[in-house]
């Protein structure tokens, strides 16, 4: 116990600069350890901000925290008060334990026993000293921040693409950049391409992104092969061109934040820059990028079943729910189709076949079960006889206790008369009141004992105890048949269909994700479905941790071929699903 803990961190170059590195902190804890005769340990916390930090972030002071409430840091070091935490939240949590736990703080300024009076005052002064300088020091960030880019200076480290910062910090044309952006606009004015085409047309040329381009640069000597690998993980995309098409700079004025208003809302300065295209220009890819269904708020025309959980097997990328009915159109197909050098070429399923696979999959697992004794649970909550009487028990309690309230409140008001600080007439009003209160809470707490006292009555004798039974026997029936009821409205796209809404909730309380991957052929598919874990244990027949007939990743092949007279039969076969397609 008779052992110093030293917390030492910096964030910053410039911390280390000002004699605030990690070894620094650490000699001037070893020599506090040594005039109080103390053993030293260390915990470093490398290149971590105190101002939005918390405990995630921060893993060493996390388990420093932990080692405190344990009880064993009993002498704590750390450089400043800021070296700690300068988040008030993370700051407020950490001293609390400090002071519950008796832990003795030193600092580069003193040390400080938090159970002492005199010392927690002394502590809370040089805390909020530590946390003005904090504030000060933002502030005076901000200002230079606002100042450099009133003179011009771009600040921020991401330089927008087309750009470059010179030696002094101030935004320059990149030549090689800017024919590309000029490019993407005559795409996009001229030959009327969309983002999608335009991201696609850059991918086949081969044209690096800015991101592709810094990650080669790092790589001495980096090889075609690697070239070609960092190309395919850095594709252009169109977010990014639409971004950039929204970009204010193209034209010369770009903007940066000054502060906030009263009201919390943002305010902006306007400052110049190289311009890449001209204002004319840029109001044209404006009016169209306005006008593209990419800056518009898509509103969803159809239900899709399974939306959000699919995902391709071959890519990982998720799979949407695709619906072109004049075309006769209903896949869920991977997303990664959007992009020329993405596309992992898996061909989509049928919405339909998925819906009823994934259907019954859970009609044949032990979710079924669990999903009725919840529906079970939910509707005796609402009539149950105990729920009601546990709620009736409750009320009454409450109101005998309010009605205590209003005597202790009329002997208050005789003493007050009996003490000659109430007249007659004053003290009539006052009892007046209160028992008009009081009569009112007597009357509802005797209606609500009567019905307590028929309840309870109805809860006597052999024929309540059968009609439970028969109830809970009619009970499961009807939710059973309300669960499979639902099937027959899986497959409508109508947005409005409430027991679609229901089959979906069903599904995402105990299906975590559905994996679709293409085998053999372009019409056999490898279905793999993961279940979420179900807590109530005792409603279930199996054991052990899958605790349900579908185990988790258990993988099912549907094959796809031939003709049916019904297009959604599934036959089960020894593991298989068998689909046939018209």
């Amino acid at each position: 116990m008779n052992t110093l803990h030293i917390y030492a961190r910096v964030s910053t170059k410039a911390q280390a600069d000002k004699n605030l590195s990690i070894p620094e902190q650490i000699n001037i804890g070893k020599r506090i350890a040594e005039r109080n005769g103390l053993e030293v340990v260390v915990h470093e916390e490398l290149g971590r901000s105190a101002s939005s930090d918390n405990f995630v972030n921060r893993p060493v002071l996390g388990n420093l925290l932990k080692q405190i409430k344990s009880k064993e840091v009993k002498y704590l070091y750390a450089f400043d008060l800021t070296r700690l935490s300068r988040n008030e939240i993370t700051q407020a949590v950490l001293f609390r334990d400090l002071n519950k736990n008796s832990v003795k703080l030193f600092t580069k300024n003193g040390e400080y026993n938090l159970s002492n009076a005199t010392d927690k005052l002394t502590f809370k002064i040089m805390e909020a000293v530590a946390q003005h300088d904090a504030s000060m020091r933002i502030a005076r960030f901000q200002l230079g921040n606002v100042s450099a880019n009133r003179k011009g200076m771009y600040t921020k480290p991401n330089v927008p693409y087309g750009w470059r910062k010179d030696e002094n910090k101030m935004l320059v044309i990149n030549e090689e950049e800017k024919n590309v952006v000029l490019q993407m606009v005559e795409w996009y004015l001229n030959d009327d391409f969309g983002t999608n085409q335009i991201a696609n047309k850059l991918n086949e040329q081969f044209v690096l992104t800015r991101s592709a381009k810094n990650r080669i640069a790092k790589i001495e000597n980096c090889t075609e092969e690697e070239q070609q690998q960092i190309f395919l993980q850095n594709l252009w995309n169109p977010g990014t061109i639409n971004s950039l098409f929204k970009y204010s700079g193209l034209f010369g004025k770009r903007s940066f934040k000054v502060g906030e208003d009263n009201d919390g809302k943002a305010m902006y300065e306007t400052v110049s820059c190289p311009e890449i295209i001209n204002k004319s220009t840029f109001d044209l890819v404006e009016a169209k990028r306005n006008s593209n269904a990419i800056t518009k708020k898509r509103e969803k025309k159809y239900f899709r079943l399974l939306s959000g959980i699919v995902k391709c097997g071959t890519c990982g990328e998720p799979m949407e729910g695709r619906i072109k009915p004049s075309r006769g159109e209903y896949t869920y197909r991977c997303i990664s189709k959007r992009y020329t050098h993405k596309s992992c070429k898996t061909r989509g399923i049928n919405i339909i076949k998925l819906n009823n696979i994934i259907w019954n999959e859970l009609n044949n697992s032990d979710y079924l079960k669990y999903q009725v004794n919840e529906l079970i649970s939910e509707k005796q909550a609402s009539s149950s006889d105990e729920t009601n009487l546990l709620e009736l028990n409750k009320s009454i309690k409450d109101l005998t206790s309010k009605i205590k309230g209003c005597d202790i409140k009329l002997s208050k008001l005789i003493g007050l008369y009996a003490g000659e600080q109430f007249t007659k007439e004053m003290l009539d009003v006052e009892v007046a009141k209160v028992n008009e209160v009081k009569n009112k809470l007597v009357s509802d707490k005797d209606e609500l004992e009567l019905k307590k006292e028929m309840i309870s009555s109805e809860t006597l004798g052999n024929s309540k105890f059968s009609n439970a039974i028969n109830d809970s026997i009619s009970l499961f029936n009807v939710t059973v048949d309300e669960l499979s009821g639902l099937f027959t409205d899986i497959n409508d796209f109508d947005l409005g269909n409430e027991k679609s809404k229901k089959a979906r909730d069903f599904i995402l309380k105990t299906i975590k994700c559905i994996t679709v991957r293409n085998i053999e052929d372009i019409n056999t598919y490898e279905l793999a479905i993961s279940f979420k874990n179900i807590e109530n244990k005792r409603l279930l027949s199996t054991s052990g941790d899958n605790l349900y007939n579908v185990l988790p990743e258990l993988k099912k092949t549907v094959k796809i071929g031939g003709k049916s007279n019904n297009q959604n039969q599934a036959k089960y076969n020894k593991g298989m699903l068998e689909f046939v397609r018209n």
